[in-house]
């Protein structure tokens, strides 16, 4: 893919959320109770979007250009120093947690603590901050986005130009 399949990607950002909107409002509708609180809703649309938009990718890399979506955006079921990861990553969030405590890191309201209000809120943003967000994100910037800037621009600028929307 190349750059006109970026723009057209870029052009599918506002009917996405126009998308996500309408279905997060029909998800309200069908079940209220369900999205009561700011973090259902927020993220129910959120969530949306994201999947209106990885059609949207699919459609651009499948039926565009005709290849196969998981392999040609380089996902595959390898996965070298998994068991390193999944033993690493508890004892970093325990470290990091351990020296926010010892610096005495002062508590700062933000958006997401605001979203919490109890414990299926929690779970709502727990999972989408642990599971859907990653996932979509690898899919949209690495997956993406990133190739198209290494084969064009090198490897170096490339992941620094694909680093500053992805921190945006």
């Amino acid at each position: 893919w190349g750059y006109e399949d970026l723009v057209l990607f870029v052009g599918a950002i506002l009917p996405s959320i126009a998308l996500g909107i309408l279905a997060a409002r029909l998800a309200r509708a069908l079940a209220p109770q369900l999205f009561a609180g700011t973090a259902a809703t927020n993220l129910s649309f959120q969530l949306f979007m994201y999947v209106f938009l990885a059609g949207a990718l699919h459609l651009i890399i499948s039926f565009r250009h005709g290849e196969p979506f998981w392999s040609s955006l380089g996902w595959t079921l390898r996965f070298r120093g998994a068991l390193l990861s999944f033993a690493a990553g508890p004892l970093l969030a325990v470290a990091v947690s351990t020296l926010g405590v010892l610096l005495r890191t002062p508590a700062a309201p933000n958006p997401i603590q605001e979203m919490i209000r109890d414990q299926g809120s929690l779970a709502i943003v727990v999972t989408f901050g642990v599971l859907a967000a990653p996932f979509f994100e690898e899919l949209f910037f690495r997956g993406f986005l990133l190739p198209l800037l290494q084969r064009s621009l090198g490897p170096w600028l490339g992941v620094l130009v694909t680093a500053i929307p992805f921190g945006l």
